[in-house]
């Protein structure tokens, strides 16, 4: 049975436990120190994994815990994911949130531009494109779980009404592109991010930091060049 009370300095990180410091180095892209003690041990040229029911961890840093790692967390444990979360992280299970946000409550949303999850919604993605009132409308397309601004790109409604434009076999998201953001910083395109830890959904508590951080494109806004990614 695991302790009733947190052990100190128990971190798991990808299956493995280990102190603090080792932790921070393997988040640092280094190997810990729990990694080479193990392949010693082992003989084996990649770290071992855990079963991390079993352990006494007070802290997780790791991808999505499985759903046998919620079910045996004690109250002293934390871990970096909510159950189910993906619901907002990802951008193809985010915009099927909304979707249904939207034809459930359509005035509330309709500041949210129409977006289409790929291949499944081409069909209605390219008829929409065909009744587009502006020939010229821009669609924003973007892999669903990337990040960084990695295979985004921007196409014209013209071109996706002509059908085959995109792959059936891959999956991506597209969305109507705004094409009149507000530019009245210099003409050019920013956004504001502002960082907050939630650590609590029941009750609700978030901690939202004094800080934030704004990004401006090096370059002032025109839809002249579509692939220009320094205006975009």
């Amino acid at each position: 049975p695991l302790p009733a009370a947190p052990p100190q300095e128990a971190y798991l990180v990808d299956g493995i436990v280990g102190a603090l410091g080792a932790v921070l180095n393997t988040i640092s892209g280094g190997s810990s120190a729990v990694e080479n003690e193990q392949k010693k041990e082992n003989n084996a040229t990649t770290p071992v994994k855990i079963d991390a029911t079993r352990l006494a961890w007070s802290a997780s840093w790791t991808k999505h815990p499985s759903p046998e790692i919620y079910f045996a967390q004690n109250r002293y444990q934390k871990v970096n994911h909510f159950p189910g979360s993906w619901c907002l992280g990802r951008k193809d299970r985010l915009m099927r949130t909304l979707n249904r946000a939207k034809k459930r409550w359509p005035e509330q949303y309709a500041y949210y531009p129409d977006g289409f999850m790929l291949p499944a919604e081409i069909s209605s993605l390219e008829s929409r494109a065909r009744i587009d009132q502006d020939p010229k409308g821009i669609w924003i397309v973007k892999p669903p779980a990337s990040s960084c601004g990695r295979g985004i790109r921007l196409v014209q409604s013209r071109d996706v009404a002509q059908g085959g434009y995109f792959p059936k076999e891959r999956k991506l998201v597209a969305q109507k592109y705004i094409d009149n953001p507000f530019l009245e910083i210099n003409g050019r395109k920013f956004d504001l991010r502002v960082y907050a830890l939630l650590t609590s959904l029941d009750p609700l508590v978030c901690y939202v930091f004094d800080e934030g951080l704004a990004r401006f494109s090096t370059h002032k806004y025109t839809m002249r060049n579509l692939r220009c990614r320094y205006v975009q």
